[in-house]
């Protein structure tokens, strides 16, 4: 019994021991299963990212192809090295010609990446001014001929002037300057090939041309605070016994406004006389300016010599705004007129000279020449213009000759045409072709329903 009972243990024992390997190796065929599964969610979601990548080809491609066809554009205002130190130098020529002052000048560009052709390129300026000359030097960077921009800047305003000058006050700013240099070669890589390269190209023309458009940037051409305050200073005016003399305050400013506004309308007519192809308009133009000029002159004169507007800021205004603004204006005009009529302007005034002489409007003929009389000599050296200048000359000189002989006491009492030859009577005297009137007239030639005199050089058709 004994030997029985230890031969059931042992098969009970080898049979759980059977058992539990089989739930051991369960276990871990279950642990395989749910690793490879793991491996496979892994593998979808790579699947998923690369098909992405593939669907983004095309888009990739399209950007790909409208950059290499701007590149041109981009190289053209983004500068290279030299060009960058080229720029600094050119901040000095900034800072002369709007008047602010440099403090300092602090390269904050950040460190180079190896093997990248673009690269940013910063500086941080301090400068003082006043708001106009801060306003101008940004003018400055905006109309530079390579990429600039200004990321951020911060002011802090002066402080209100005790003495009333508010163009003396000056702020301190902060300007952060930022450009791209690119250097042609460095970095660039092998492109990589994009298939039906050509063809893409010429698929998307008019996305190329729109990028195009967006680099090619035109400047804002900044005219001066025109007539505006700086709003970072005080704007309250002290009373108007602060104006010193003068007149009171209040019409000081109101003279000044006026004044400002003769000078805007005396632009205006000059910009219209300026680009106008109408040559009455241009003539009454030219008569008008002249007349406007000599009147602003006279009223800026006795303003000044009387003193009207005394109170600082008002004064500089006054300078700058009215006195300087007739000076511009009148340099404008000359300017035109220097340059003389213009070919089609020169066509014009000979074509209706001479459509006035044939009809025998002389007066006409004569006013046309006066519209370009004037600026005739302006023009003597230049190939084009100078034969008609020469024309117009002659015609006015016909046109004169003519009214001379307008003027003549010419009588035809009768006229008598033969086959041997024709006579007349002119002034009591019977005269046949070619008798001497006068010295300087005489008959060319009889017919019946006209006479034609020779005045000078001129020949002269007179009905009876």
């Amino acid at each position: 019994m004994a030997a029985e009972r230890r031969t059931s243990v042992m098969i009970l024992g080898a049979a759980g021991l059977v058992a539990a390997s089989g739930v051991a190796a369960s276990v871990l065929c279950h642990k395989a299963i749910r690793a490879e599964e793991a491996k496979l969610v892994d593998l979808r979601v790579e699947i998923g990212k690369a098909r992405d990548k593939v669907a983004a080809i095309p888009d990739r491609e399209r950007e790909a192809i409208i950059a290499r066809e701007n590149l041109e554009e981009v190289a053209k205002i983004l500068p290279d090295d030299t060009q960058v130190e080229l720029f600094v130098k050119r901040l000095q020529d900034f800072q002369q010609e709007t008047e602010v002052g440099i403090a300092s000048l602090e390269n904050v560009s950040p460190k180079r990446q190896t093997g990248k052709a673009i690269h940013p390129v910063g500086y941080r300026i301090n400068l003082d001014g006043n708001l106009w000359q801060f306003l101008a030097f940004l003018a400055r960077l905006e109309s530079y001929e390579r990429f600039v921009r200004v990321p951020r800047f911060k002011i802090a305003s002066g402080p209100r002037p005790k003495n009333g000058d508010y163009e003396a006050v000056k702020h301190r700013v902060q300007v952060e300057v930022e450009t791209f240099a690119y250097n042609r070669g460095k970095g660039d890589g092998k492109r990589a090939q994009i298939p039906h390269y050509e063809k893409r190209k010429a698929e998307l023309a008019e996305e190329i041309a729109k990028a195009r458009e967006k680099i090619e940037d035109v400047p804002y051409e900044y005219r001066g605070p025109r007539g505006r305050r700086d709003p970072m200073i005080d704007p309250r005016l002290p009373s108007a016994t602060a104006g010193g003399a003068g007149l009171p305050l209040d019409e000081q400013s109101s003279l000044l406004e006026r004044l400002r506004a003769e000078v805007e309308k005396l632009r205006a007519e000059v910009d219209r006389f300026r680009t106008t192809g109408n040559l009455i308009e241009r003539a009454e133009l030219r008569r008008a300016i002249s007349t406007k000029i000599a009147a602003l002159t006279d009223e800026i004169g006795k303003t000044e010599r009387e003193g009207k507007i005394a109170y600082l800021p008002l004064a500089r205004r006054f300078r700058r705004e009215v006195a300087e603004g007739v000076a511009e204006a009148r340099r404008a005009f000359e300017a035109v007129m220097a340059e003389g009529p213009t070919v089609e302007e020169l066509k014009a005034v000979a074509r209706s000279m001479r459509e006035a002489l044939a009809t025998g409007d002389l007066a006409a003929a004569l006013d046309r020449y006066a519209l370009v009389s004037e600026r005739l000599r302006s023009v003597e050296a230049d190939p084009t213009r100078a034969p008609l200048a020469a024309e117009i000359r002659e015609l006015e000189r016909r046109a004169r000759l003519a009214e001379e002989f307008s003027r003549l006491k010419i009588v035809i009492s009768g006229v008598v045409v033969r086959p041997d030859g024709a006579v007349a009577v002119i002034n009591g005297r019977t005269v046949t072709e070619g008798d001497m009137l006068d010295d300087d007239l005489f008959v060319r030639r009889i017919g019946v329903e006209e006479i034609e005199f020779q005045y000078r050089d001129l020949v002269i058709a007179r009905k009876r």
